[in-house]
């Protein structure tokens, strides 16, 4: 078969395009040929995917989104594919990833309808409709029960439309007996020796998932405590807006002790050098990073607005809604404070993680099987 999928921008370490591009990579492997349309790519082409450019024009996000709708709705009428896939709003595709939250749902809390006349809004509310309205025939690829409850409650979309994948990541973070040569490796490499507490984040957007949440209870230890600690800060795909995070760490003293690793394709070898992973998300359908940190054998504390939040479990903490900045530095400090036993929790954790299934599940349902 030949399968359409669409992704409006893609870089190697996001983590709806990394889910992306395991997916297509499954397809392929059973045999069907996969095309790709974008507005953008960054990193090498796969071998076994077409990549093919849509010229976007417009200038604000919002309206390249629906300029990227209309483009992609136009190669379905004009060129023939036995199935289609999308990882952003569009509708009229067989299946759709749902790796964001309900939209409508979120922008309800904000009580004020007057936002649905503004363009950016009144565009993805129509979007996130011509996907979940009981009238679409598209087939929705979910991570969380969550996520399906607001989007029934919303649109009255049914129950069989939906089908659950399982947590997933990089299967590099699975923990293995190469791990601790890893560790030592790359603890050596980062200049920290045996008793130092490495926190770690990773975020492509670092506002969107708390990294100045992260940074400012970080300061807030104890001085004897966050005198044993490093932290790691992966991802930030925007550098002038990683640039102001780098000057919230001077201001708060904690520059020095602070680690601006950048958009990386290692992940997985600083989670294995890493001691406790630290995400306070403002927004986060799942946290593939939660179960990537678990997987190898990482506690983590996150915000409970996490759809994978409950996995945690003894391994760590979860940050109550609403979020409290007080709070966060009480747990981060309890967390630091007991992290032998938790670290241990997460080792009995990472036995029974499995990234493999995810993707299985997913081509299944692509290719209609």
């Amino acid at each position: 078969m030949k399968i359409a999928f669409a992704i409006f921008k893609y870089f190697p370490w996001g983590g709806l395009q990394k889910d992306f591009l395991r997916m297509a990579a499954e397809v392929a492997a059973r045999g069907h040929e996969t095309v790709c349309f974008t507005g953008s790519w960054e990193g090498e082409i796969p071998s076994f995917l077409d990549v093919r450019f849509l010229p976007l024009k417009k200038h604000s996000n919002h309206a390249r989104a629906e300029e990227f709708e209309t483009l992609f709705g136009q190669v379905l009428q004009n060129e023939h594919f036995d199935r289609s896939v999308t990882f952003n709003r569009i509708g009229g595709a067989d299946v759709y990833f749902a790796g964001d939250d309900c939209f409508a749902a979120a922008f309800a809390k904000r009580k004020n309808p007057i936002l649905s006349l503004f363009p950016r809004y009144k565009i993805f509310l129509r979007q996130e409709k011509n996907i979940f309205d009981p009238q679409s025939k598209t087939h929705i690829l979910y991570l969380e029960e969550r996520q399906k409850a607001d989007y029934i409650r919303i649109y009255g979309t049914q129950e069989e439309r939906f089908t659950l994948l399982p947590p997933a990541g990089d299967p590099r973070c699975m923990y293995s007996p190469a791990t601790p040569e890893l560790r030592k490796q790359k603890r050596g490499e980062l200049g920290l020796h045996d008793e130092q507490i490495m926190l770690i984040s990773v975020a492509a957007d670092f506002h969107c998932k708390g990294i100045d949440r992260t940074l400012q209870a970080f300061s807030a230890l104890p001085e004897s405590l966050r005198n044993k600690c490093v932290l790691c800060l992966i991802g930030g795909n925007d550098p002038k807006r990683r640039e102001q995070f780098a000057k919230q760490a001077k201001q708060l003293g904690v520059d020095k002790q602070t680690i601006f690793a950048g958009p990386r394709d290692d992940v997985y070898a600083y989670l294995a050098a890493a001691d406790l992973m630290v995400h306070p998300a403002r927004k986060e359908a799942t946290g593939t990073v939660i179960a990537e940190a678990l997987a190898s054998g990482v506690p983590v504390i996150c915000s409970g607005i996490c759809g994978y939040a409950p996995l945690i479990g003894d391994a760590g903490a979860v940050i109550p809604e609403p979020f409290d900045m007080a709070v966060f530095e009480t747990l981060l400090t309890d967390c630091l404070e007991q992290i032998g036993p938790l670290k241990a929790c997460a080792m009995q954790k990472s036995e029974k993680m499995d990234f493999s299934k995810r993707t299985a599940v997913a081509a299944d349902v692509i290719i209609g099987e």
